[in-house]
């Protein structure tokens, strides 16, 4: 009796273990979500596609509301392309992201996205072909000036929320002696030429006291925005233009 006594509880105490291990895993609390994300890149322009990177934990669904538009988005990183926003919304737009466990439980966060205004600083000239130099060598006794002008290629209008047509200051050269890298600098009292993702020509000129009229050295065009080949000198960028016979740099800092 005894024996079969021994047999009953050898069966029974292990399957009230297990009952046991099961009932601990049905009431284990349900997992809840942490939302988080981040843009791709910054800062970034007019025109650029800014990817935001979905840092969420614990979740399996995403929604996304952004802009006073209220655009949705169900994709886990989304991405956005960056139009120039109304000047009553401000220079970027509001994210907000809702995050769904598997339980069903959510959780939210929002950020705002700025989009960095980028305005033009210098315009440095790193070079000139010889025919230039043979010109400007060629004033002899008289004040010599030399900028930059620049404006859009093909619709001077294009950019009514900033002022086209632009010129640097002047900068005065001893023409039997230039020393590159010619600086070229924009008045720092009002530097609003935000270029976004347009084309720009961007045209080198020269002035002397006995000229009628300044003198196109040399003429690129470019969309400043799309030259990759930028360097970092402390908070500015600067972009690498070539035409072939001539390099200048142009030299943008960053509003964020």
């Amino acid at each position: 009796m005894r024996t079969i006594f021994k047999l009953i509880l050898t069966a029974i105490i292990p399957a009230m273990l297990l009952i046991s291990c099961d009932n601990t895993e049905e009431t284990k609390p349900p997992v809840r979500p942490v939302a988080a994300f981040e843009p791709e890149k910054s800062p970034f322009d007019v025109g650029d596609t800014v990817r935001l990177i979905n840092k969420s934990e614990n979740a399996v669904q995403y929604r996304w509301i952004i802009g006073a538009e209220l655009e949705e988005s169900y994709e886990k990183h989304p991405e956005l392309i960056w139009e120039v926003p109304s000047p009553a919304l401000g220079l970027g737009k509001t994210v907000v992201l809702l995050a769904t466990s598997e339980d069903g439980l959510t959780d939210s966060t929002a950020k705002h996205v700025r989009m960095s205004m980028r305005f033009l600083y210098d315009v440095i000239v790193d070079e000139l072909p010889d025919e230039n130099l043979a010109l400007l060598e060629g004033v002899e006794d008289e004040t010599l000036e030399l900028y930059a002008f620049l404006s859009h290629v093909n619709d001077p209008s294009i950019g009514d929320m900033w002022k086209n047509e632009q010129t640097t200051a002047k900068k005065t050269i001893d023409p039997k002696n230039i020393e590159f890298p010619v600086e070229l600098y924009y008045p720092r009292t009002f530097p609003t030429i935000a270029m976004a993702d347009s084309q720009w020509f961007f045209e080198i000129r020269a002035m002397a006291a006995s000229w009628d009229e300044p003198k196109v050295l040399q003429r690129f065009e470019a969309a400043p925005s799309r030259v990759e080949a930028f360097t970092h000198q402390g908070s500015l960028r600067y972009f690498p233009l070539s035409n072939g016979q001539s390099e200048i740099r142009v030299a943008f800092g960053y509003w964020e």
